[in-house]
């Protein structure tokens, strides 16, 4: 099979559904085209939020606020949406790296509400799409909003040496919006990009080294901006 036909096979199986895929429709699907493309390996990683020594402070969750987190729009420069790195073979051959349950979209929605749960905020169910303009916001939204876009989200592992290199990479923008008020509060972009080495090549590693660098960002983002001040400005005036 050709890999454009492949390409294609795999955004057909991504839009045809909402949220996480089905394990054995995911499964099945990656069967047929490991049967249909001998010659092509692809990897699957799910994406995760792994703390890290450098781990916020909580708050309160009891008296913390509601953050409805808006899926992230994607805005990666790359040829195919769905792929989220490349493994360089040992023949040199690049072998795709695809995200194994989500979008990527929705892989980095659900890794930032897990980072707000594990820093002690309430998180609303719902991820609804937002633009990022202030316009679009939805009174139903509740009263903070923490939306952004994935500027890049690309993992390279080469094991064509000895010491097989990761290469990750994590740029992200966060953008805090006053819900009640139509309004937008703060914009921080974030970036990540370790490069590590290590003797052993699995998915797994491939998996744990994006999600940390995803981690990392997310923290970095918080760390380093005004982000934890203005949500908890927003959740000390929730009386109002």
């Amino acid at each position: 099979m050709e890999k454009s036909k492949r390409r294609e096979a795999l955004r057909l199986r991504f839009r045809s559904t909402k949220g996480v895929l089905p394990l054995w429709f995911l499964s099945a699907s990656l069967v047929f085209l490991a049967a249909s493309c001998a010659s092509t390996t692809v990897y699957n990683i799910d994406l995760a939020y792994i703390p890290t020594g450098d781990s916020p402070t909580t708050v309160e969750a009891v008296d913390g606020p509601t953050v409805t987190v808006a899926l992230f729009n994607d805005e990666r420069t790359i040829d195919d949406p769905i792929v989220i790195g490349r493994v360089v073979e040992a023949n040199g051959r690049p072998s795709p790296i695809l995200p194994q349950h989500r979008e990527p979209c929705r892989a980095v929605v659900q890794a930032v509400s897990a980072f707000l749960t594990h820093a002690g905020y309430r998180v609303a169910p719902d991820h609804p799409p937002w633009d990022l303009r202030e316009e679009s916001i939805d009174p139903s939204w509740g009263k903070i909003l923490l939306g952004g876009t994935i500027n890049e989200l690309f993992i390279e592992c080469d094991r064509s040496r000895p010491l097989r290199r990761y290469s990750s990479r994590v740029n992200l923008t966060f953008v805090l919006a006053d819900v009640k008020n139509k309004s937008i509060l703060h914009r921080v972009t974030v970036d990540t990009a370790p490069v590590k080495q290590h003797l052993r090549f699995s998915e797994i590693k491939i998996e744990e080294e994006l999600s940390n660098t995803l981690s990392q960002a997310l923290e970095k983002a918080f760390a380093e901006s005004d982000l934890p001040n203005l949500i908890n400005g927003l959740r000390d005036r929730r009386n109002e």
